[in-house]
């Protein structure tokens, strides 16, 4: 299937919308617990990974972009706080972390439960989504940690209408992260490197664009793992591949050929992702209108 105007503004929006409902709450749980949200991050891949323990290299392959010490490092603290417990090879959920993340699991169930009813459309749309993820899922292709981690937290088919959707828009989300992975991959950079060079671009991106190391780290290090000193060489190496150009002392911006490049890897990841699905240009046009009405009706509700 060919990319999709809109389809992706209206999913995120959906997605959004609903998390709404739910995020004060689950927010709540979380800062009245003696776990942090890495943790729940952690929790929740260790939970995906079962029976397998979990370790560095599976968080690594959902999150490219971040160190392996920062990995190492999550994991630790997990652990120290309760929520993970050490396994050989690795780390698995601790009981009195099974007990938080099912607890943690019943927010989004029981508000999108008050919604029953109030939503248009809302079993098509399951129904819909739900079989573009079905698609993808049996299609060959590219690797996907994102998307095989969420599958793991499919509701089934028993589920309200409401909580099928959601993990459908959750599939979705993760598998345009998977997408996007096999598209810079293909350049042969590093993830860190990727991202900063994403963020100089900063066409679709969060926050205000970096133009030095020193703004990468301050951004992104934090939570990445890595020092103004690893971007630094990370972008004198993408100066050299003709990427970047510098500009003075820490100072970057895109050549043309590094623009050029970095929309490219923006239509790859389209490509990608689209290339599974099943729509019918009529289902298209049906989905689309579900979506911007569930859009509405959630503002209104």
């Amino acid at each position: 299937m060919q990319p999709l105007d809109g389809f992706l503004t209206a999913t995120d929006r959906a997605l959004q919308a609903l998390a709404g409902r739910y995020f004060p709450s689950l927010q709540a749980a979380v800062e009245g617990s003696p776990f942090e949200w890495s943790d729940l991050n952690a929790g929740q891949m260790a939970q995906a990974a079962e029976p397998e323990p979990l370790g560095v290299a599976q968080l690594l392959a959902r999150t490219p972009y971040m160190s392996a010490a920062a990995a190492r490092r999550q994991l630790d603290a997990a652990a120290e706080r309760g929520l993970l417990e050490s396994a050989p090879d690795g780390f698995r959920v601790s009981p009195s972390g099974r007990a938080f993340l099912a607890s943690i699991t019943q927010i989004p169930t029981a508000a999108l439960a008050e919604l029953e009813g109030q939503l248009p459309g809302v079993e098509r749309l399951a129904e819909l989504l739900g079989g573009q993820v079905a698609a993808i899922c049996t299609a060959p292709g590219i690797a996907c940690p994102a998307l095989t981690g969420s599958r793991r937290f499919d509701p089934g088919p028993d589920a309200s209408a409401l909580q099928r959707l959601r993990r459908a828009l959750i599939d979705l989300n993760s598998w345009r992260d998977d997408a996007h992975v096999a598209a810079w991959r293909a350049h042969e950079t590093e993830g860190h490197a990727w991202e900063a060079f994403s963020h100089v671009w900063a066409e679709n991106t969060w926050g205000d664009p970096i133009r030095s190391a020193a703004e990468a780290a301050e951004k992104l290090g934090s939570f990445r793992g890595y020092a103004a000193a690893d971007y630094a060489a990370a972008l004198d190496r993408l100066v050299a591949r003709g990427w970047l150009e510098s500009r003075g002392p820490d100072e970057y911006q895109l050549t043309e050929a590094g623009r050029h490049l970095r929309q490219q890897a923006e239509t790859a990841t389209d490509q990608l992702y689209f290339a599974p699905m099943t729509l019918s240009p009529a289902e298209s046009s049906e989905l689309l209108d579900h979506l911007s009405q569930l859009g509405q009706a959630l503002d209104a509700a």
